[in-house]
């Protein structure tokens, strides 16, 4: 039995936190300790069960972008604050007494966060007895433009880090077409696979007549919503009902017009953790392309209209639709051209044609991350 930390901190959406508390389940089921350390505003949707859980003081982000952090209350942190919470991770580290030690995107990405992971790796290299330090990144990175960031992420890596989980399949994306300097890597790279939850692919030709739009965590999936709102109007069929996910941070007036339109036919929650089930009886996904979302839809078998997130210079989840819908798995809509037009094309075009076959991409990440580390360890 050994003894993991897992750091992830999510800024906006919580598909990291999704990922790092399946990880930590597959470790759990395995026989090990683990304790994740959770640095964003709390999500009970994914408590991973056996597993010690310890909340940072939380940060999210304003409305400047990544780089404006935010407390909970909305305020930016003093030097202070920060440092409170840097001394509250290494507490942590010091309390629990890993043998590995996990980073959640760091060093690829949450460069806002040196604060806190740069003490928090130095500790780790001092310490007195071997624990190891390893990246947990998705297959997509944000491209890096800055050479100087670059090399940043390389010396870290080749100085400190012992592996680096890339967790996708490189048959679906190898981890170069997003980090071209991949090669440089001296540290062992690790594909897992995708990490999904444990369920088998579906292909249904028999399914209800639903349409799903979904928002991820709902920080910047309005204009998604607005749309699908607008075209749910059009005359398609007439049993067709829709089912819209709006994600935990639509809130207020947003939220009460969307279900001010609520009947038999069209219905609005939050969330629903059965999503891929849902999914798999549903006729079309309408959703933004994130990691997860992307998981869902290979897993479902679903029909599906895909518009990434790429504002602010994002670019991963415009790379994945691309790649989905290359291999015929979803119909991609930039984000700028959306409107109610074009997604009626796309709902129509869709709705004449057949569910796609299952997959051939890995989907089994979380117990294929769980044996990787053992054998690191060991």
């Amino acid at each position: 039995m050994k003894k993991f930390l897992f750091y992830v901190q999510h800024l906006l959406g919580i598909g990291h936190l999704r990922r790092a508390s399946l990880i930590c389940e597959a470790l759990v089921e395995r026989g090990h300790d683990v304790v994740l350390v959770q640095g964003g505003h709390p999500v009970d949707v994914f408590r991973p069960r056996a597993v010690d859980i310890h909340q940072l003081p939380p940060l999210g982000i304003g409305n400047e972008g990544f780089s404006d952090l935010r407390t909970e209350d909305g305020s930016s942190p003093t030097d202070s604050w920060l440092n409170a919470r840097k001394d509250k991770l290494l507490e942590i580290l010091d309390i629990s007494r890993p043998d590995c030690v996990i980073t959640e995107a760091f060093p690829f990405g949450r460069r806002q966060m040196r604060f806190e992971l740069l003490p928090l790796i130095e500790k780790v290299a001092a310490a007195q007895h071997k624990i190891f330090l390893v990246s947990s990144i998705r297959d997509i990175l944000q491209e890096q433009t800055k050479a100087d960031r670059i090399r940043d992420i390389l010396d870290l890596l080749n100085s400190r880090y012992d592996l680096v989980l890339v967790h996708g399949d490189e048959r679906f994306i190898p981890l170069e077409d997003s980090f071209p300097k991949a090669s440089e890597i001296r540290a062992p790279v690790a594909y897992t696979g995708l990490v999904a939850p444990a369920k088998d692919t579906v292909s249904q030709t028999a399914r209800e007549p639903l349409v799903v739009v979904s928002a991820g965590g709902g920080a910047v999936g309005r204009k998604l919503l607005e749309t699908a709102l607008a075209t749910s109007n059009e005359d398609f069929s007439p049993d067709l009902n829709w089912l819209f996910l709006t994600g935990n941070n639509v809130k207020g007036e947003f939220f009460d017009r969307l279900k001010s339109f609520e009947s038999t036919k069209f219905q609005v929650k939050k969330f629903d953790p059965e999503f891929t089930d849902l999914l798999a009886r549903a006729t079309l996904s309408i959703s933004q392309c994130g990691y997860n979302t992307c998981i869902d839809i290979l897993q479902s078998g679903i029909r599906s209209i895909v518009v990434p997130f790429a504002a602010g210079g994002e670019t991963e989840q415009t790379r994945r639709a691309d790649i989905l819908q290359t291999r015929g798995r979803a119909c991609m809509i930039a984000e700028v051209n959306l409107d109610p037009a074009t997604l009626t094309r796309a709902m129509r075009k869709l709705l004449q044609e057949k569910a796609p076959s299952p997959p051939d991409i890995d989907l089994k990440g979380a117990g294929n991350t769980a044996r990787i580390l053992e054998e690191l360890l060991d």
